[in-house]
């Protein structure tokens, strides 16, 4: 089996990246805050869904690794779900104007598809992801299934640039699907394009020389800054999906599974990044940032 030590190493960090997106704000200056937070922080889970994707799909010719790890992730998620769970019936007590009848549904759906509180989301997502992108790479091949993935995730899309929408019917589309599902987040709308594109990348081990590489990711968050811009100027609902973070996360793990001189110059790096924003330590950015989130886990 191999072993990928950069991939973990940009997952500790993704995690403490999770943490910021739900702290208070990261920077006095509104646009620093927004490049942070919006830019930088949320690219931590499509990495999370695009590397496990690619670790796991190497991995499932073994399948009592693959069924032990699908049993601990359950139990886990069952657990904390449990814990979670008076937060969250809280929440539909006091936020959602439900009947009574319609409870077993909301429980239902907090279980499978939104979890059992908001950051609870992404191992629901993970785990219907997974089937679906599976099912449909199988069945249909590689190109379909990402045309079918791309599709929901365009949708999904709406959310960021509700701004630029209003009045059309693709904003009035969305706001009917948000009544019932809230948010984006979701195997479907969300994981399912970066889960197909860890399977891509793994099945193929696409090889490419460290300067191409270089190249393509400057290009890749040169394209995640003008996007950053744009949605700057008008705001949406969130900002959960954003285009550029596919061909960014994709630069990303291959990076991160690559075996060359400038991967381990930049495991360095990360490592120094590690260090410098410990958990322990407060995080300062020109003030410092209170934090509502205690706890992250990295799958």
């Amino acid at each position: 089996m191999k072993r990928y030590p950069l991939v973990d190493v940009m997952k500790y960090v993704a995690a403490i990246l999770v943490i910021l997106v739900h702290c208070g704000r990261l920077h006095s200056n509104p646009v620093i805050h927004f490049a942070l937070k919006s830019l930088l922080c949320r690219l931590a889970v499509p990495f999370f869904f695009i590397s496990t994707a690619y670790v796991l799909r190497e991995r499932m010719s073994e399948p009592v690794y693959f069924a032990s790890y699908c049993r601990k992730l359950f139990r886990s998620y069952c657990w904390w779900s449990f814990i979670y769970l008076p937060l969250g019936i809280f929440y539909v007590l006091n936020q959602l104007d439900l009947p009574v009848w319609m409870y077993p549904a909301a429980f239902f759906a907090g279980f499978f598809v939104t979890g059992a509180y908001y950051h609870l989301w992404y191992i629901p997502a993970l785990v219907i992801g997974f089937g679906l992108a599976l099912y449909l790479q199988k069945k249909l091949g590689y190109v379909l299934s990402f045309f079918i993935a791309g599709t929901f995730y365009l949708f999904g899309g709406i959310e960021t640039y509700s701004g630029y929408l209003e009045g059309s019917w693709l904003k009035s589309a969305y706001d009917f699907y948000r009544i019932v599902f809230f948010s984006p987040r979701n195997g479907l709308m969300f994981a399912l394009v970066f889960i197909l594109l860890g399977f891509l990348l793994s099945d193929r081990k696409i090889s490419i020389s460290c300067k191409k590489l270089s190249v393509y990711t400057m290009l890749s968050v040169t394209g995640l800054l003008f996007e950053g811009w744009l949605i700057y100027q008008n705001q949406g609902y969130d900002k959960n999906i954003l285009f550029a973070h596919v061909p960014v996360s994709c630069c990303l793990i291959l990076w991160a599974t690559k075996k060359c001189a400038c991967a381990d110059s930049l495991l360095l790096g990360a490592l120094q990044q590690t260090l410098l924003f410990h958990p322990s330590a407060d995080f300062i950015f020109n003030g410092t940032a209170s934090c509502q989130v205690g706890r992250i886990y990295i799958w």
